[in-house]
């Protein structure tokens, strides 16, 4: 089983996790997005000091009510998914003791842009003449297996009709005889089992769909009439 994650399904603001808890958890965001996690302690407010480390290096100590961690990934391998290990523990400030460190997984995903093409270009055919052609919608992307992630099946519309193409791993192709506006969308499927399985996601549009017009009214040639001398 995957969890199939649209790009207009998830918009929550905030990433909460528990102090209490003691399982690591797996966050997925998007590259360039800001992001919001926030300790929620149990039995109320405490006072206590939150150590933030990424990657092994300290990035915060917060001491103000709440402990709220705000950070933007922006990944270095453009379209590749990438993780990032962000630790988190808990001092208290009265007592001094230190809670266990957890090694929290954030899985940074590449925003994505849906491309639509014809294999040579052509958009336009002769008025009144039947035609075929085929549309190519992709997208560019690298990684994901690493997370178990995948992409959904491209879903296809002509106008407002479901029509169906043939997916092919990060692209799909779909035949095409009859001029009209086509539109294709993809998503990241997030994995249900495994070492991978999402504890909260913000991945609101993650990807872009396309659009791509094709008409069929080109103007045919005049056909003269003949003369004899």
């Amino acid at each position: 089983m995957k969890k199939i994650i649209t790009s207009l399904c998830l918009g929550f603001m905030l990433i909460v996790m528990a102090v209490s808890s003691s399982k690591a958890s797996v966050f997925y965001v998007l590259d360039g997005d800001s992001f919001t996690l926030t300790p929620v302690i149990p039995g109320g407010t405490v006072l206590s000091q939150f150590l933030w480390t990424l990657e092994g290096t300290a990035t915060e100590t917060i001491t103000t009510a709440g402990g709220i961690y705000t950070h933007i990934f922006h990944n270095t391998s453009g379209s590749a998914a990438q993780s990032y290990k962000l630790s988190f523990g808990v001092v208290d400030q009265v007592t001094s003791c230190v809670s266990s460190i957890l090694d929290h997984t954030i899985i940074v995903l590449p925003k994505l842009t849906v491309a639509i093409t014809t294999p040579d270009g052509k958009e336009n055919f002769c008025d009144q003449l039947a035609f075929a052609t085929q549309l190519t919608a992709s997208v560019t992307v690298t990684g994901l297996g690493a997370f178990d992630v995948t992409l959904s099946p491209f879903a296809w519309k002509k106008g407002t009709v479901d029509v169906t193409g043939t997916d092919t791993g990060t692209s799909s192709v779909l035949d095409v005889n009859a001029a009209g506006t086509y539109s294709a969308i993809v998503s990241y499927v997030l994995p249900t089992t495994g070492n991978f399985i999402p504890t909260a996601t913000k991945i609101l549009n993650a990807i872009t769909g396309a659009t791509k017009t094709i008409n069929n009214n080109l103007p045919l040639p005049v056909v003269p009439t003949l003369t004899l001398n």
